[in-house]
């Protein structure tokens, strides 16, 4: 449902916004450069139209939520001492948790 919702935000922002409100909203491209940048955004320009885009786009939505999951993981696996099978655990934790199920 919630796929579904998003699809049709995107739909209709797109078919109702001029040209200049689609470029507001930012391209992927620049969404994934400012996500691995940092997660402060500076600006709340910048920040409310990088919410704009990841509301519109599903993909860029996936992008936030693993990068941030990510450097959640590595801050913690850099204060910590670890091996290859704590690789091998986070490796197959987010492959249960966000790998689609068809």
């Amino acid at each position: 449902m919630r796929f579904k919702l998003r699809k049709v935000w995107h739909d209709l922002y797109y078919a109702l916004a001029s040209e200049r409100a689609a470029k507001f909203a930012m391209c992927c491209r620049d969404v994934a450069a400012q996500v691995d940048i940092s997660d402060s955004v500076d600006s709340w320009i910048l920040s409310f139209r990088l919410k704009l885009h990841v509301s519109l786009c599903q993909a860029c939505s996936n992008y936030l939520v693993f990068s941030r999951f990510l450097k959640q993981k590595m801050a913690l696996l850099s204060r910590q001492k670890f091996d290859a099978k704590d690789l091998v655990d986070v490796n197959q934790k987010l492959m249960q948790e966000h790998a689609r199920k068809n």
